[in-house]
């Protein structure tokens, strides 16, 4: 039971830190990301506002729900905002036909769903880092 705990604790770390940085290359370079998700689902989603604020807000979203999984602070909701965030980043990889940036989300999500399981085998009081 010890080694399966510490894979889980590895493989939290290990994804949460890929989804950190993931969010992080897109925050650094949002002008070229931005440009890139207007150009490719302009014309599946013909609302230039939406996708623009969508290429701004998914990057943080990312980043900080990396960091959340990465430090087990509020670990379940944290894995659900990251598998919800990766399940949307596949639908429009699958839109667009852009498949070489498929294989990043089909790890991250094979991952999220076995530290998810982990989690929910857990009793309610040590699925998060308490604090106080």
């Amino acid at each position: 039971m010890r080694a399966y705990k510490s894979f889980y604790c590895h493989l939290r770390i290990l994804i949460g830190l890929a989804i950190t940085a993931h969010g992080l290359l897109r925050i650094y370079d949002i002008s070229e990301y931005s440009n890139f998700v207007l150009t490719s689902y302009y014309d599946m989603i013909p609302s230039e506002n939406f996708l623009l604020i969508a290429s701004i807000v998914f990057p943080f979203l990312e980043f900080f729900t990396g960091w959340l999984i990465t430090l087990k602070i509020g670990i379940k909701r944290a894995l659900e905002m990251g598998f919800f965030i990766s399940l949307v980043m596949v639908f429009f990889i699958l839109l667009g036909g852009t498949y070489e940036r498929l294989l990043y989300h089909a790890a991250v999500l094979t991952g999220l769903s076995i530290i998810y399981l982990f989690v929910l085998q857990l009793p309610p009081h040590k699925r998060a880092t308490k604090w106080s």
